[in-house]
């Protein structure tokens, strides 16, 4: 079977606004999914004494999974992160609290915050991302709330990875310890991902800028919408030769 040529997948640290000048050394890192549960697999797996059915194999073999998550990757929390909200929903200062920022109820009684870690992506060929709570891993977020999911073609439009946390009803803190996997990525196709990073500059800000706000001026709009726009005026273009003049490298995916 011929093998399939990869998909190049372009990412850079959202330095946007006041943020910006901190996230630029943070050290972020794409970690396969399924590298990880082989890792973890039972080396001597044990069975209860009324276990009848002998299978060969386990989960981590299961092509099922596969198909699920071949390319799913984690980002983890890059340092312990330990805030606390009041009871009208304010961030308390507190060690890196500055991190994060605000935001109203979207569920009754509930907060929810973003975490300033975003990073962005983009596709020379079109590809869907979909961003979901890291679901096979432990993790200490559930106890608090949940990662928000979302879903879009990141060829064809352009906005940063953001981290934001939905707190359960009545619940007015979050903590995560360092390393915990925060979101998972996973890249809607057959093909084998490779990541290369480029550097922020204003052009590419701006592009972000446009997209992130142009659904305050004009919401409700589908997805489709927006991504014609975006093609019909020269953004992708624009965007595709600046990122190809900025590139840094390629990024290894880790284990």
């Amino acid at each position: 079977m011929r093998k399939k040529e990869p998909l190049v997948i372009y990412w850079a640290i959202s330095a946007l606004e006041d943020h910006g000048h901190r996230v630029l050394l943070a050290n972020v890192s794409f970690n396969s999914v399924m590298r990880d549960i082989h890792r973890r697999r039972a080396k001597d797996p044990k069975k209860p004494p009324s276990h009848k059915f002998v299978q060969e194999g386990g989960y981590h073999l299961c092509t099922a999974l596969h198909e699920l998550v071949d390319n799913s990757f984690y980002l983890n929390a890059p340092f312990d992160i330990d805030i606390t909200l009041n009871s009208m929903g304010q961030i308390l200062p507190s060690e890196r609290s500055d991190w994060f920022t605000e935001r109203g109820q979207t569920i009754e009684g509930a907060w929810n915050v973003d975490f300033n870690y975003e990073i962005h992506l983009f596709s020379e060929e079109p590809v869907e991302v979909s961003v979901t709570p890291p679901y096979l891993h432990q993790s200490s977020v559930p106890a608090y709330g949940f990662a928000s999911a979302a879903k879009w073609n990141i060829s064809h439009w352009f906005r940063p990875v953001v981290i934001l946390f939905q707190l359960w009803p009545g619940i007015h803190e979050l903590h995560i310890k360092k390393d915990e996997p925060m979101i998972y990525l996973t890249f809607n196709t057959e093909r084998p991902v490779i990541f290369k990073q480029f550097r922020q500059t204003s052009t590419v800000i701006n592009i972000s800028n446009a997209c992130l706000r142009h659904k305050f001026m004009f919401q409700f709009l589908p997805l489709r919408t927006m991504y014609s726009k975006f093609v019909r005026q020269g953004l992708r273009e624009d965007l595709l030769k600046e990122i190809k003049n900025n590139l840094i490298g390629e990024t290894n995916v880790k284990n």
